[in-house]
């Protein structure tokens, strides 16, 4: 159970930090310092301790201030209390005595028959600790010898009650402990590629469209299909689409073949979904200031989020096909292929849960990051509308808008429009991030996966699961409701879905909140529609940017509140313009978000995101360097290629 340490006493200031002598967010394990007027100096003649134990205070205006350094493991919590995990230094408290469980082990040690020892505090019951001892032999040795030799050694109060044996030992512990620490780290996000429509071809570019509250709805590009042969107003025209309209990328056809070491026909006959997502992962992996070099050979997992393959329908005859065909059009591929051209050693997979596919690719891979499967992980999601198939089938089932529009949350929600895009962040333990050095856009504290069982139908939402994901993601993250601002709902604009998801956030997150002090709840697909398989990675985002900007983008299309929704009683906001990130809760309140993306198979998952740690160290090396004439290098595999990114560097120098 939880340890409270308590609280600082008067003229006495508590620090948690980590080996960088950093503060950590809540929830992330470091070192317990003690600081104040009630601080000893140093140990008696003990120059020694005191160097060691006693620092410079640097969070004090005081001259000659010092933090004591208990060696005590802890962490924050939600509600501001102190939660005491172990010991750092290996000290315990038994019995009234301190014991350094290294001075143990080192006695063990010295017999010339013990290859290895380590000692564990263990309870035989309940609140009664005590000492035991495990050891490897390189050659036999009585129990009791060995005890008995180790008194000759220790004090009584030191000598364990247990002795026992064992065939592998410290290597092990040590395995095990790190992967306890893993599993509670957070998450960094260290770099983040997209490309979404409307030009939104970088994460700078889609703030920007966020921020203004661009509607990226077009008519269908003739190259996808033609609205003549497939457009019949009529919303139950057999083999026909209602709707004349979506939202879709530039161009789908472009690829750098070469720079991927890819042959022309392999490239032509492979689904642009794969090639758009080779080169999104490159730009996140640019954007974390990595190079394919330095991840080659790493255990780094691939975590691709996909639902539709519509190349596949393109293709006139069979006769067509050939290998290239299979690998360029398997779903599998779409990840194995990252994996294969960057030589990645972590696990790679595609996920189809539908629409909330890449929402779970990153659940997973924070999973596998947190299990000790991998170091680095790609994760994200690619949707692309080439054929009219899968608008024909979504128009035979009224889901879409005939305008192409999703008015969440609207009255006049009529369905959602179609969208498509790429988006890729890679992902790192917290503490490997920061160990590391890495640019840490912000961080996962938590998410969880569920499914919806028998509801009223299978493409029905099930409210009672989607309140439950989101409380399991709460719980996983150790975050309360209540420090939650803002939620990126999956909000597909539908007379059915809207309410049921406005109910079961407001079961979870309208509870301790006033209209005073509202939840904000937007969705992305009102700038640029419903991206199916890739909709779980543009919400996720969309609210990266926003922690990081501090700003929650204006909600579009949302003039007349739904009326199957209880406004009035509800402590939720949808944001209609563009709104400062609240602070007024909570003094040095962290930014933190939640997002859902619910399957129409029944998947749901919720992720809880927060602002990246404030790195003081890090802003004054910036400060440094702003003040500074700086050469930037450019480099690219040809000349048009290093033109063109010349050119983008002074498009986004003019424009920052």
């Amino acid at each position: 159970g939880i340890v409270p340490i308590g609280r600082p006493i008067d003229n006495t200031s508590i620090f948690v930090l980590d080996r960088y002598f950093q503060p950590v967010p809540i929830g992330v394990p470091g070192e317990l310092y003690i600081g104040g007027l009630n601080v000893a100096r140093g140990y008696n003649n003990r120059d020694d301790l005191t160097a060691e134990n006693f620092v410079p205070d640097p969070f004090s205006g005081e001259k000659g201030a010092r933090l004591y350094k208990t060696g005590d493991l802890v962490r924050y919590l939600p509600d501001g209390e102190i939660e005491y995990i172990e010991r750092i230094d290996s000290q315990v408290k038994i019995r009234g005595f301190r014991i350094e469980l290294g001075e143990i082990e080192q006695a063990f040690s010295s017999h010339m028959a013990v290859r290895e020892a380590v000692v564990k505090v263990c309870e035989d019951q309940p609140g009664n600790k005590q000492l035991a001892a495990y050891y490897v032999t390189s050659e036999t040795i009585e129990q009791k010898d060995l005890r008995n030799y180790v008194k000759t050694k220790l004090p009584d109060y030191m000598i364990p009650q247990f002795f026992l044996e064992l065939e592998k030992m410290r290597s092990r512990v040590k395995v095990l402990e790190k992967r306890e620490r893993d599993r509670m780290d957070p998450i960094a996000i260290i770099g983040m590629g997209c490309r979404f429509p409307h030009g939104a071809d970088n994460p700078q570019a889609f703030w920007s469209l966020l921020q203004n509250g661009i509607d990226a709805v077009t008519e269908v590009p003739s190259n996808r299909w033609s609205l003549d042969e497939y457009y019949d107003m009529d919303m139950d025209a057999k083999g026909k689409i209602y709707s004349r309209y979506g939202c879709f990328l530039d161009q789908v056809d472009n690829f750098d073949a070469d720079f991927f070491g890819i042959s022309a026909r392999e490239a032509a006959l492979m689904d642009p979904q794969q090639r758009l997502l080779l080169e999104v992962a490159w730009e996140a992996m640019e954007a974390a200031g990595l190079t394919g070099p330095q991840l080659s050979g790493s255990r780094t997992g691939v975590f691709v989020g996909v639902m539709n393959q519509d190349y596949l329908w393109l293709f006139p005859e069979f006769a067509d096909f050939d290998i290239h065909t299979a690998t360029g059009n398997s779903a599998s591929v779409i990840a194995g292929r990252l994996a294969y051209i960057l030589d990645l050693h972590g696990p790679a997979l595609a996920v189809d849960t539908a629409c909330s596919s890449s929402l779970v690719s990153v659940h997973l891979a924070c999973q596998s990051l947190r299990q000790g499967e991998c170091d680095m992980a790609f994760a994200g999601g690619v949707n692309m509308i080439l054929s009219p198939i899968v608008s024909i089938a979504e128009c035979r089932a009224h889901m879409l808008s005939p305008d192409g529009r999703s008015k969440t949350f609207d009255a006049a929600a009529d369905g959602y429009g179609r969208g498509e895009g790429c988006g890729m962040i890679l992902l790192k333990r917290l503490s490997d991030a920061l160990a590391d050095g890495d640019s840490i856009v912000g961080i996962i504290r938590g998410s969880a996966v569920n499914h919806d069982g028998a509801s009223s139908g299978l493409t029905v939402p099930n409210e009672l699961a989607q309140e439950g994901v989101i409380r399991q993601a709460l719980a996983n993250a150790g975050i309360d409701s209540s420090q939650v601002d803002y939620l990126e709902a999956h909000g597909t604009g539908t007379a059915l879905g809207d309410p049921i998801e406005i109910n079961a956030i407001n079961a979870v997150y309208g509870n301790n909140r006033s209209k005073d002090d509202p939840l904000f709840v937007g969705s992305v697909k009102t700038n640029m529609g419903h991206l199916e398989g890739a909709a779980g990675i543009v919400a996720f985002l969309k609210t990266a940017l926003a922690i990081q900007h501090g700003e929650i983008p204006p909600h579009l299309h949302y003039e007349t509140p739904n009326p199957n929704i209880n406004w009035k009683d509800i402590p939720i906001q949808i944001p209609k313009c563009s709104t400062a990130w609240p602070t007024n809760r909570m003094e040095k309140k962290r930014r933190i978000a939640g997002i859902s993306s619910f399957g129409f198979s029944g998947t749901n998952v919720h992720i809880i995101i927060e602002q990246a740690p404030d790195i003081e160290d890090r802003n004054m090396i910036k400060k440094e360097i702003e003040s500074k004439v700086q050469i930037l290098t450019l480099s690219a595999k040809n000349n048009n290629a290093l033109k063109e990114l010349a050119v983008r560097y002074d498009n986004y120098f003019e424009s920052n």
